[in-house]
């Protein structure tokens, strides 16, 4: 006859513990594979002489243009959704980043995000601040 060790916890496992563990294991995958989720809302100050339908950049595309075309090049694998957007709000309620820099494998967060927003808005000569609260970034055109 065999001898069972009393301490084995193989017979004594927790119900729904390998159910756990393996929803985690795939919501970890899933946001290393598809980036996590930030907001970002995009505001325009009172007063401000630019609006989302101001033509900027070299090509004189509407604001709002170069803000999706920008969007569409940097969110993770393109993923962002623009939620809605009026004359002075634009709301992108999914954007997703990676977990690492592409170039240089360190770190990405949102507030990196909102640096790299603000270097856009600087090379089209658009001045901005920028507020960042957990993962919602929020950028006020000046």
């Amino acid at each position: 006859m065999a001898n069972k060790d009393k301490n084995s916890t193989k017979d004594k496992d927790v119900p729904g513990v390998d159910n756990f563990l393996e929803a985690i294991w795939q919501k970890f995958h899933e946001i290393f594979e598809n980036g996590r989720t930030i907001i970002v809302q995009i505001d325009i100050e009172q007063g401000s002489k630019y609006k989302f339908s101001s033509e900027v950049g070299t090509d004189k595309l509407p604001l709002s243009d170069q803000i999706e075309l920008w969007m569409e090049e940097n969110a993770y694998k393109n993923n962002y959704r623009l939620q809605s957007m009026s004359e002075v709000s634009m709301i992108f309620d999914d954007v997703r980043i990676p977990l690492r820099n592409q170039s240089n494998g360190t770190n990405y967060n949102p507030n990196r995000f909102g640096m790299d927003m603000f270097r856009f808005f600087q090379k089209l000569g658009i001045p901005t601040s920028r507020t960042l609260k957990g993962n919602k970034l929020f950028i006020t055109v000046k």
